[in-house]
């Protein structure tokens, strides 16, 4: 057995960075998102993202070609940029169309640029 010798300070130090180096190791890493994605994923990539929609709903919205997708045979591909472009148009549609959305989004603008 050694016996080191060390000023609190360095000792401080060298506490902090062997706790940083464990630490860091275990932060949860950013999910990654996949470019090309299935129908169910696209479910999920929708509902993450803030815009719940239900299977049947975004199936039928696809079939009539109001969500952007690519058709392989009987398979839908959704590109998630192009998901994700078409779900904030939506959102922002639905508040110009609805007078009480924009209301409260205006109201709420306002509340935090005072605070």
């Amino acid at each position: 057995m050694e016996l080191i010798i060390t000023t609190q300070e360095d000792l401080a130090l060298i506490v902090k960075n062997a706790v940083s180096a464990a630490i860091g190791d275990l932060k949860p890493k950013e999910p990654e998102v996949k470019k090309k994605m299935s129908f169910p994923e696209a479910v999920s990539f929708l509902k993450e993202i803030g815009y719940g929609i239900g299977k049947s709903q975004l199936y039928k919205k696809a079939m009539y070609n109001i969500v952007p997708c690519e058709r392989f045979g009987h398979r839908l591909v959704f590109d998630s940029d192009e998901l994700q472009a078409w779900a904030e148009g939506r959102a922002k549609n639905n508040r110009e169309e609805n007078p009480v959305i924009a209301s409260v989004a205006e109201s709420a603008k306002r509340k935090l640029e005072r605070s």
